[in-house]
């Protein structure tokens, strides 16, 4: 998308020597199969930003590069807006070798991010697919051993009949652990909608998910901080916080009353909040490992697969931000989540 002229002639037909090039004159011609689109400030005014803008969120999560040719007068004179829309900004005149170059290195990051995407979607259908295939006779299997287990009656067969609750136990751990697999695969399937949020808005919102949990367990829960608004999912955010919380309220001793804080802190571009508790905490050695799918350090008498905490890392992800924790055995943990400050926003003093 350049400027018609002897120079636009001149690198179309460097550039076609070495890769497939076309020269585009409208904006109809930006949805052709491109790896990358060059353009110049005239182009860029022809096809507009938010036409250039919706190409690469069609193109998302894959990369489509969008490289800008400006002069020496252009260049001084340019926008926040253009460093932001641009992969790259080129001095103008720029050495046919070393446009090529970027060229090609563009053009391999946006394989590399092709072939990428296509194993994440492979794996998401392949996991998808299985634990919803699994479903099927998991639950024949519960229906069968509850007929058996009824025509036995309240007759003979003790040790029949405790073999047959350990199958049943068995297949709804089995079940559960599908379910949780689906619901991990589908994170984020529906798109992540990043909005302006209060933090104290997304803290209420996890503890009314939690609510019911929270008084099984007689818990004591104490929120401190409001912080400023921060960019992200409402979904995603519940979904990270729940399990911080359902993982402080489970991982007690026993006749133990949990105590729960929710803090939120702002510093920099970043605001925290973080979910404190009174639990059996973790050695710091584990730490690491946390957030891995099925990491489990307190044995199998605590009911569960080792997946919320890399739910709750898959949805952070997805809304750009950064998750952790500290903890001491004995001593609790603290398990937090930080979100980007929304635009123009700062920390607290």
């Amino acid at each position: 998308m350049l400027q018609g002229g002897e120079n636009a002639a001149l690198l179309a037909e460097f550039l076609g020597k070495h890769v497939l090039v076309s020269r585009a004159t409208d904006a109809n011609d930006l949805q052709g199969p491109w790896d990358a689109v060059i353009l110049d400030v005239h182009g860029a005014r022809l096809v507009g930003e938010a036409t250039l803008e919706d190409r690469k969120f069609m193109e998302a999560p894959v990369f489509f590069p969008l490289l800008l040719l400006v002069n020496q007068q252009r260049y001084a004179s340019l926008a926040p807006r253009h460093w932001e829309l641009f992969d790259e900004i080129l001095l103008m005149p720029v050495r046919q070798a070393d446009l090529l170059g970027r060229v090609r290195r563009w053009v391999r990051i946006r394989r590399w991010t092709q072939i990428l995407e296509s194993r994440r979607s492979d794996l998401e259908v392949f996991s998808s697919a299985m634990a919803h295939e699994l479903r099927a006779p998991l639950r024949a299997m519960s229906a069968l051993v509850a007929l058996v287990q009824e025509a036995l009656g309240d007759g003979g067969f003790p040790e029949v009949k405790v073999d047959l609750a350990k199958i049943q136990g068995l297949a709804e751990q089995a079940h559960q652990l599908t379910q949780d697999l689906l619901d991990l695969a589908r994170l984020g399937k529906d798109g992540v909608h990043l909005e302006v949020w209060p933090p104290k808005v997304l803290v209420e919102g996890a503890l009314i998910s939690c609510q019911e949990a929270l008084e099984r367990s007689h818990a004591r829960v104490e929120t401190v901080g409001e912080g400023p608004p921060v960019l992200a999912d409402g979904v995603l955010c519940r979904v990270a916080l729940s399990n911080f919380i359902h993982n402080a309220i489970k991982f007690q001793p026993p006749h133990q009353t949990p105590q729960l804080r929710l803090v939120v802190s702002s510093a920099g571009l970043w605001c925290r909040i973080a979910v404190e508790d009174n639990g059996l905490g973790i050695a710091p050695k584990y730490l690491e490992r946390l957030f891995r799918p099925f990491s489990r350090f307190h044995g199998s008498h605590f009911p569960g697969f080792g997946l919320g905490l890399a739910a709750a890392a898959k949805a952070t992800k997805l809304m750009n931000g950064r998750i952790g924790a500290t903890s001491q055995v004995g001593e609790g943990s603290v398990f937090w989540l930080e979100l980007p400050l929304a635009a123009g926003e700062g920390a607290n003093p």
